[in-house]
């Protein structure tokens, strides 16, 4: 197969880690304004988080916690920037565990 997603897929390691540790800040900083992301994640500075070392270090928040997230912050747990009624869908999973949903170009991001 020679065609790729885009020209990101094709870029070195090296390149790869710079882009990282460009974007990784921004990132977290974006993550940090949901007020579920930023309780779970603590006394984080995001310009600390630059590598997959350090990105490794921050706590993950396990699926078997989400639900109860959810339940105590309808329907998100806190764990998105913009309310409920800014996103195009709302699905609901066993659990109950609900995800946000939108149509904007590939969403999922399963493209890449």
């Amino acid at each position: 197969m020679t065609q790729y997603f885009d020209n990101l897929e094709t870029r070195s390691a090296d390149a790869r880690a710079s882009a990282l540790a460009q974007d990784l800040p921004a990132a977290i900083a974006t993550a940090l304004r949901a007020p579920g992301m930023a309780a779970h994640l603590g006394a984080v500075d995001p310009a600390e988080i630059t590598d997959r070392a350090a990105l490794a270090r921050l706590p993950v928040l396990r699926k078997s916690d989400l639900g109860q997230a959810q339940k105590g912050s309808a329907p998100f747990g806190g764990l998105t920037t913009r309310p409920a009624h800014g996103f195009a869908h709302i699905f609901q999973s066993p659990g109950p565990i609900y995800e946000p949903g939108g149509t904007e170009h590939d969403w999922w991001r399963m493209g890449r």
